[in-house]
């Protein structure tokens, strides 16, 4: 199956190009992305809600972006 990698910057650049006005390029699940200790966290209500709390602070900061799971990309047709 074939995969293809994409920065934040040149998907935003594809919408821009497409008349489009992005608004955010956001990761998801910046900091969890690679599943360490995950059961364990899970597990404990307080950690996940620090873990989820951390997420949402992270996943729209530009040095985190590029480091989650998927691109989230919001943006207006102009």
């Amino acid at each position: 199956m074939p995969i293809a990698l994409f920065s934040s910057k040149y998907m935003a650049s594809v919408f821009a190009n497409s008349g489009c006005r992005v608004t955010t390029v956001a990761a998801a699940n910046p900091l969890s992305a690679s599943g360490l200790a995950l059961q364990r966290i899970s597990a404990d209500s307080t950690a996940s809600r620090q873990l989820l709390d951390l997420e949402l602070s992270a996943c729209e900061l530009p040095e985190y972006v590029d480091a989650g799971e998927h691109l989230i990309v919001v943006a207006r047709k102009e």
